[in-house]
């Protein structure tokens, strides 16, 4: 058998079929767990206000209307907190006005919402003060107090209310004119946009912001597979301005769409869930969907390349750039050897993708005293999916062994750490026995 048969062997075997229904159950519960895991904090309170012209809450205060509030969206937020101290505004949402009189009748509120039905435009602005959140409406240039509550607790909670008017938007336009790459501006630069990602997508790019490896590769095939898993997650709320203290190994990603008409872009924020447009989604492991769907593209498409010869030089450094999470090739070369070394088989190339992830944890030195692969310890040859070729040297940090690779950028060299961080003396000492 060829390697190159060989290496799309080991490859078929390992990537399973593409979903044919992109279920979101696993997601969402993963998402909870890290959620769980992970210490929630809130900067300041969040008061919500839907901004509806209307008397209501104002007339109990001995008024006839609200206060005067000028502008849509962001801008009336801005004047509402400044006229009635409202604290900060940080969220907003603009809808017409059947949409607010909808959600008006299903939250806990004694605001009438026959007042807004007919409005072109209606301001939902999100504001915090302290510990409370709140909720106002602006339409006509009047604002009402809707709902004041916690964040996701209690009656009228704004996690809760504001999700409900989420569920009932359908969004604005259906693409962006922002343009198909990594470094395209973030999902909030483009607000206005459908809640769901619209059918017919050409192509897809994954884009991590972490240390894991971003594929090169676009994917064509099966796009509309993971247009429509993104579909599938439920929408949520989440403040713009939440923040946590995100758990070990949590990251993040975007998902960058492109359509004949323009692109989208989908983005997971380790304490915000998947960012749509002004949405937050329930999803946050669409990434394993787009690799799985990538590798069944790359069978079909793309020569693999094996792992390289062993060299008997003493490697000091790790070269190449690739990604440890999804290999093709694996060879384990013994000190001063040279040629095809010792292939480990599943069970070995299985431990070492296992490792990929906590590459995410590393640093650029591992704690104490440590020597860079010295003159007498193995390193490994690999390959992975997407047509890299690397090598995974050892260092030797007292009594343990650690595996090094480059970093993403090609110029640091990075180490897991921790003490249940991944050690390699076992899969050595088992390659050894095996090597010629």
């Amino acid at each position: 058998m060829t390697d190159q048969q060989r290496l799309r062997d080991t490859l078929q075997a390992a990537v399973p079929d593409p979903p044919d229904e992109p279920g979101r159950g696993p997601a969402t519960r993963s998402r909870s767990v890290r959620q769980r895991r992970g210490r929630r904090l809130v900067a300041g309170g969040v008061t919500v206000a839907a901004l509806v012209g209307g008397a209501g809450f104002w007339a109990t205060l001995g008024g006839d209307s609200g206060p005067t509030v000028a502008g849509t969206g962001a801008s009336a937020c801005r004047a509402l907190v400044h006229r009635v101290k409202a604290g900060t505004a940080v969220d907003n949402r603009v809808v017409d006005g059947s949409t607010a009189a909808r959600w008006l009748g299903e939250i806990p509120t004694h605001v009438n919402p026959s007042g807004y039905r007919d409005d072109r435009q209606v301001t939902v602005c999100v504001t915090s003060l302290r510990t409370a959140w709140s909720t106002y409406v602006v339409g006509n240039g009047h604002a009402e107090l809707v709902t004041v509550g916690g964040y996701n607790q209690g009656t009228g909670n704004v996690a809760s209310v504001m999700s409900k008017l989420d569920r009932l938007r359908t969004g604005g336009a259906p693409t962006t004119d922002a343009a198909f790459s990594c470094s395209g501006p973030p999902t909030e630069r483009y607000p206005d946009v459908t809640l769901d990602l619209p059918s017919g997508a050409t192509a897809a790019k994954l884009c991590f912001d972490s240390p894991f490896y971003t594929p090169k590769q676009v994917l064509t095939q099966h796009v509309d597979q993971l247009v429509a898993a993104v579909n599938a997650t439920g929408i949520g709320y989440s403040s713009p301005n939440f923040i946590c203290s995100p758990a070990p190994g949590d990251y993040g990603y975007s998902l960058v769409f492109r359509y004949p008409d323009g692109t989208r872009r989908a983005t997971a924020e380790t304490c915000r869930g998947l960012i749509v447009g002004q949405v937050a989604r329930a999803g946050d492991e669409l990434d394993h969907t787009f690799t799985r769907l990538l590798e069944h593209q790359m069978l079909t498409t793309q020569t693999f390349h094996p792992a390289a010869a062993c060299t008997p030089a003493p490697h000091a450094r790790p070269t190449g750039v690739g990604d440890v999470r999804h290999l093709v090739g694996f060879r384990y070369c013994a000190p001063h050897t040279s040629g095809t070394g010792t292939s480990p088989g599943g069970l070995g190339m299985g431990r070492i993708q296992l490792w990929g992830s906590a590459f995410l944890g590393a640093t650029t030195q591992p704690a104490g005293r440590c020597t860079r692969s010295p003159d007498g310890l193995p390193y490994l040859s690999l390959s992975d999916a997407w047509g890299n070729v690397f090598t995974m040297t050892v260092v030797s940090c007292g009594r343990r062994e650690l595996p090094a690779i480059l970093a993403p950028d090609g110029r640091h060299v990075i180490y897991p750490l921790g003490e249940g961080g991944p050690s390699i003396d076992g899969l050595l000492r088992q390659l050894a026995r095996n090597s010629p």
